[in-house]
């Protein structure tokens, strides 16, 4: 008889941990992004994502008069200085002009995959880690994630989770869905990106 998700907590702990893990790499990402770009001489890539930063910048300044059926723009003082601006951009932006422009070349490079004797991309697995992050954290009934998402043979799971201090001697891996088997895979993808930083 299977145990449902209401009866058994790994799944629990796993959404959790997940959680944790990228909310702790994500905040420090999102700070070393700041860093090197503040940190860059080259005034072109500085004035390159000036430019692309004041469409957020002009987002944020648009208010709707429903009752009037109209729109304003509220009043925007932009000046050409990094350093007042405040970056509003999110992580996968982020890493996406990181990329482009050759910031954070020491984190965002190669790392090994878990199984096989193969390389995975650092930018790719934090932008299938997002969207992971966004089903485990806003999504209710019916998680789906993509099958294209990198998953780890239950045998290798199973040996991580026995090995992490995060997880308890009894947790039991025939217990989860896929959607959770991949949060897990991703978690200890997580671990590995976090040894770069």
């Amino acid at each position: 008889m299977k145990i449902s998700y209401m009866e058994n907590t790994f799944y629990k702990i796993v959404v959790y941990n997940y959680l944790d893990k990228f909310s702790k790499i994500e905040t420090y990402l999102k700070q070393k992004f700041e860093e090197e770009l503040r940190e860059v001489a080259d005034s072109e890539i500085k004035n390159n994502f000036i430019l692309l930063h004041l469409s957020e910048e002009i987002k944020v300044k648009f208010g709707e008069d429903i009752q009037n059926s109209s729109f304003h723009l509220k009043k925007i003082n932009y000046k050409n200085d990094l350093d007042k601006i405040k970056i509003k951009w999110n992580l996968k932006k982020r890493i996406k002009f990181a990329k482009k422009h050759g910031l954070m070349s020491n984190i965002l490079s190669e790392i090994n995959h878990l199984q096989k004797r193969e390389s995975l991309s650092v930018a790719k697995i934090i932008e299938d880690a997002i969207q992971i992050r966004n089903c485990l954290a806003h999504e209710t009934f019916k998680i789906e994630l993509s099958p294209r998402f990198e998953l780890l043979s239950d045998e290798k799971l199973k040996e991580m989770v026995k090995e992490d201090t995060g997880f308890s001697s009894s947790s039991n891996l025939a217990e989860l869905d896929s959607n959770y088997k991949h949060a897990l895979t991703y978690y200890f993808y997580l671990q590995e990106i976090e040894k770069l930083i």
